[in-house]
């Protein structure tokens, strides 16, 4: 199975083997760089209760890959901002998990198919545009790669569709995976950046 991604700037297909929705996102190859030793860390049971009116928090996993492509500007990143991080392998850390299977129901679909050399040849409608600026429910932007199963080609959504406006408590939270970076006012989630593509999209 091939799993291709459209960059910016030009139309680049990227073979990223195969994807993993469990706890780490997209499977990346990446060096592990710094250390979270010297960062701020708490469990999951006190994200909702730090005094600061503004903070972030980070959801990783030593072992994750994803986390490791983004590592070290995310701890730079701390140096600058208030980041508490949790170690999602910890199992008092680990809360509810999401429901991939629906949300790849409501929105993957065959959108194309692999022409003689093996390029994606999109069905009327179709584009690697469309799927580059739409947005969930919840106003945020989707992101999307594109799934070779046989020769036939699929859009697999990578965005979590998550409403965090009534999270009130540790136990209520939602996790898709990590990485994932949640920013808070006054204890209350105010955004949040899944997957190492998003959080790398915002803190560079």
């Amino acid at each position: 199975m091939k799993i291709l991604k459209k960059s910016k700037s030009i139309i680049s297909l990227i073979v990223l083997g195969i994807l993993l929705f469990t706890n780490c996102g997209i499977i990346v190859n990446a060096e592990t760089k710094g250390s979270y030793d010297d960062v701020e860390k708490i469990e999951t049971s006190e994200m909702f209760e730090q005094t600061d009116t503004n903070y972030y928090v980070y959801f990783y996993r030593e072992d994750c890959s994803d986390c490791n492509f983004v590592k070290e500007k995310v701890l730079n990143f701390a140096k600058e901002n208030k980041v508490y991080f949790i170690d999602y392998g910890l199992p008092q850390n680990q809360v509810n998990s999401y429901n991939w299977k629906e949300l790849q129901d409501k929105y993957n679909k065959k959108v194309g198919y692999l022409d003689e050399n093996e390029e994606i040849v999109f069905f009327p409608g179709e584009s690697y545009e469309k799927y580059e600026n739409q947005k969930n429910i919840y106003g945020k932007k989707i992101t999307y790669s594109f799934r070779i199963i046989g020769n036939d080609v699929y859009t697999n959504i990578m965005t979590p569709e998550i409403d965090y406006s009534n999270t009130m408590c540790a136990e209520d939270l939602i996790i898709a995976g990590v990485p994932t970076l949640f920013y808070m006012e006054n204890g209350k989630i105010k955004e949040f950046y899944f997957d190492s593509f998003e959080i790398n999209d915002f803190i560079q």
